[in-house]
């Protein structure tokens, strides 16, 4: 039987009933199989610490559920958004995930230091460092997280069907696209080259209807006589949809000049990200009127950070309808940041070892033609 991707996540908003047909399928396969079961309260006990809790209140106070099979396993993390009177589900199975997730639902519920550093340090060995996460246990999680009535209607969710071809698209998809831009930096490629391919394979991944690539402190031209080079903010890479405007080689005038005012919290990991533009109150008027010349009806912007300086931006656009941006997307968007830095570092480096070595040559050169003045 094929094997799920140990490193898949599924994040996803459900009502109460949803919620509590998930800890029940939890629960239920906890006792079917025999297998442990680790809540908050099991394991304040694993880290000897005393935690009283009323047992019929259980299942409405736990935050996690964790499932530790014989081959694999599975946690469920609850989030409460009190705002839409949902929850917020994050399903996992890769171990070191796992971990990560629990060290927040830690630090969330201000548990003590030394349960956190059990979690850190002695909770890994009891999970199952196995890849087989059991398939069958995701097409009974996927038929219980999307109903009917949840396919008609929700057409962002990242797996809109339950089958496990579509369950599985978006995880493949994305490894493949990273594996490609990873090949491409080793081989030293065009940076225009990997960064273009990088932004059509997303742009076409996410079914965005444009991302572009708003680059920083462009060099206008190389002036060999003075000293002082002129920059400009641009952008200089786009990938979009055949009936969408482009918006390549815009540049920031003075109407937007708030947009670049905002950099220094983008250089601290700040990621925009807009539902929908029109209803967005918080939204800078500037930047409104900026998303509503280029017809951009939701967006996402992402920082790609190059060793401690704001390069530029990765910037996603719907244009016909708004969107409901998943923690998947993003997650994917930062990534993809991540990816373009190595790359503009690996072509900084290269560019500076040239001219490193050019200094020479161009030493022997003046060298020889002085001498012939001699001559």
């Amino acid at each position: 039987m094929p094997q799920l991707p140990s490193s898949l996540t599924i994040k996803k908003n459900v009502s109460h009933q949803v919620l509590l047909q998930l800890v029940k399928f939890w629960l239920a396969m906890a006792e079917e199989n025999n297998s442990q079961l680790i809540t908050e309260y099991t394991l304040f006990k694993l880290a000897n610490i005393d935690y009283k809790v009323n047992s019929n209140k259980q299942l409405e106070t736990e935050s996690f559920f964790l499932l530790i099979e014989s081959k694999f396993n599975a946690f469920l993390r609850l989030e409460q958004i009190e705002r839409y009177h949902k929850y917020q589900v994050t399903i996992t199975f890769d171990p070191a995930t796992i971990i990560q997730e629990l060290e927040q639902v830690g630090y969330q519920n201000k548990w003590k230091n030394s349960v956190i550093k059990y979690v850190k340090k002695g909770f890994l060995n009891k999970l199952n460092p196995g890849n087989d996460n059991s398939l069958r246990f995701i097409v009974k999680i996927v038929k219980l997280l999307i109903n009917e009535r949840d396919r008609a209607k929700y057409n962002n969710i990242l797996y809109p069907d339950p089958s496990m071809d579509k369950l599985l698209h978006y995880q493949v998809e994305q490894e493949r696209i990273f594996e490609q831009i990873k090949i491409q930096i080793s081989q030293n490629l065009n940076l225009s080259e990997i960064i273009q391919t990088a932004i059509n394979n997303s742009c076409n991944f996410l079914d965005l209807d444009r991302l572009v690539i708003y680059q920083l402190d462009v060099p206008l031209k190389s002036d060999l006589i003075s000293e002082s080079v002129h920059t400009i903010d641009t952008v200089t890479y786009e990938a979009k949809k055949e009936n969408v405007a482009s918006t390549l080689y815009f540049q920031e005038d003075r109407r937007w000049h708030n947009f670049s005012q905002c950099k220094s919290k983008y250089r601290q990991g700040f990621s925009l990200v807009i539902d929908d533009v029109e209803q967005n109150l918080d939204l800078n008027p500037c930047l409104k009127l900026l998303m509503q010349k280029f017809q951009v009806k939701a967006g996402a912007v992402v920082p790609i950070d190059v060793r401690g300086k704001l390069w530029g931006f990765i910037i996603a656009h719907q244009c016909f309808e708004t969107r409901h941006w998943h923690h998947q997307d993003i997650k994917f968007l930062r990534q993809m940041a991540e990816y373009i830095a190595i790359a503009v570092y690996h072509h900084q480096s290269y560019k500076q070892l040239q001219q490193q070595t050019l200094i020479p040559h161009q030493f022997i050169k003046t060298l020889a033609n002085t001498a012939q003045l001699f001559l």
